[in-house]
């Protein structure tokens, strides 16, 4: 038995949040399986359904031989191509396998290059949407801190950060981490980001001197997903002022009688000058009391605030909102030539930076923890299209591209095996066994489902707390 709660402002953002995350995964099977059925009718092959969503049909109707369905999972779809699986579509008879298998009309029947357009079209169109729709991005322009697309010149070092035990200053201008390039902090701090606990070299220009600069680089703390940490990020100093916007009502922050306005100028007594260190310091007391300095306007108020933890944030949190500067963020855009070079350029960036993570994932260099599944993209989708057309453009983009790259891994059930199985079929030149086909096939929905199983663990920990739960659970026996 479920019992639903009543709907409040979080129930109303849940089904928002879904909503959103179904409408973008719509949008992305059905661009990638309408790359496989225009390709498999453009080579005369027989195409019996094409379905957005898995399951049974809700709505549909059949138009030139193939019936359109809507099915209520809406994780997914599908387009059933005629004699891909002959002996499947006989139910285990031979002979009516080879009538399917040497019908014109069939897949089977159909020549290794065609085959394999067929295959490749689903995939291809996820990089083609990611290559049109990044262009729109820079046309209708995002939101974000000015200082990202500035040179990355090293304007302050954090105290006790990776940066002050290599040979950094400020005024160093990074070039490259390790051997890729960067041109503005946003490039630099992506790869910052990837490489937690990693050691990584820096590429820097001193005056007329160029200097290479090895450094272990820690994980951010402030978040629960693994993010690399340098200390001479921007956003740790750029319009980061321990001034209060926000207080939350009926938080520790607001029973204390923090008020809007109020400037933290010290935090159990030692002085601060940014946000950043406000939250550190909290986060580092782990729920004990934190005594605030509070500058409002010609008095300083001490006030004694008690942390609460808060499960969704997996940290200890006081009930404020920093105050953001109204010149501190941009939101340009760009005319259509413009936008077209800076698409493509994104584009080659989100390429190179998508496999790189994927082969140091392959190789053991990254953890398997930074994998996101459905309700981080939920969570990120839903929270992109919050903050404007132009970043949920973005997100789709990129989501479009990687779903692209993944369906191309050479894993039975994904596109990319049946490509190898293709590629195998035209050198024997004969097809492989059903059963062999059969059997790779579970192996790889298996290794599929194992892969699932393990993101959706990492979004629960990183979301709710895992263990959290799991010891919660444990209680009860």
């Amino acid at each position: 038995m479920i019992v639903f709660p009543p709907f409040g402002c979080d129930n109303i953002q849940i089904m928002m949040t879904f909503l959103i995350f179904v409408v973008a995964l719509s949008i992305l099977v059905f661009v990638h399986e309408w790359g496989h059925f225009i390709v498999a009718k453009l080579c005369g092959i027989r195409v019996d359904i094409f379905s957005i969503g898995f399951g049974p049909k809700i709505l549909g109707f059949t138009w030139h031989g193939t019936e359109y369905r809507i099915a209520p999972f809406p994780f997914g779809g599908y387009v059933k191509i005629y004699g891909q699986e002959p002996m499947e579509e006989a139910e285990g008879d031979p002979i009516k396998a080879k009538e399917i298998a040497e019908h014109p009309d069939s897949f089977a029947s159909k020549n290794f290059w065609q085959k394999q357009a067929v295959v490749f079209a689903g995939p291809v169109m996820n990089l083609v949407l990611c290559f049109v729709l990044l262009p729109l991005v820079f046309m209708v322009g995002r939101l974000q801190p000015k200082i990202l697309s500035q040179p990355p010149v090293v304007q302050q070092i954090t105290a006790e950060s990776p940066a002050t035990k290599v040979d950094l200053q400020e005024g160093d201008l990074v070039t490259a981490l390790n051997d890729n390039a960067v041109s503005d902090w946003k490039d630099l701090v992506t790869h910052i980001t990837l490489h937690p606990n990693e050691e990584v070299v820096l590429h820097v220009k001193r005056g007329s001197e160029n200097i290479s600069v090895p450094v272990l680089l820690s994980q951010r703390q402030e978040i629960k997903q693994a993010a690399g940490y340098l200390g001479i990020e921007p956003m740790d100093f750029f319009a980061n002022d321990p001034v209060i916007a926000e207080v939350k009502s009926g938080s520790p922050a607001d029973l204390a009688g923090i008020k809007p306005d109020d400037r933290i100028v010290a935090v159990n007594g030692k002085a601060i000058q940014y946000w950043s260190q406000v939250t550190r310091m909290i986060r580092e007391g782990e729920g004990s009391a934190v005594s605030f300095t509070i500058q409002r306007q010609d008095d300083q108020v001490q006030v004694t605030v008690k942390p609460e933890f808060v499960e969704q944030a997996g940290t200890y949190l006081v009930g404020i909102t920093k105050k953001m500067e109204e010149d501190a963020l941009e939101n340009k855009s760009y005319a259509l030539i413009e936008s077209i070079q800076l698409g493509a350029q994104e584009f080659g960036k989100l390429m190179t930076l998508t496999v790189d993570i994927f082969s140091r994932l392959f190789t053991g260099q990254m953890s398997l923890k930074v994998l996101g599944g459905p309700l981080q993209i939920a969570q990120a989708t839903s929270s992109a299209a919050r903050s404007g057309l132009g970043d949920f453009i973005y997100l789709l983009s990129f989501l479009s591209l990687q779903l692209g790259l993944v369906n191309l891994f050479p894993i039975p059930v994904l596109d990319g095996g049946h490509v190898v199985f293709l590629t195998i079929e035209a050198i024997r030149r004969r097809p492989l066994p059903y059963k062999f086909r059969l059997v790779s096939m579970q192996v790889g929905m298996v290794m599929l489902l194992g892969l699932m199983l393990l993101v959706t663990i990492n979004d629960i920990e990183t979301l709710f707390g895992f263990r959290a739960i799991v010891n919660n659970v444990i209680q009860f026996f």
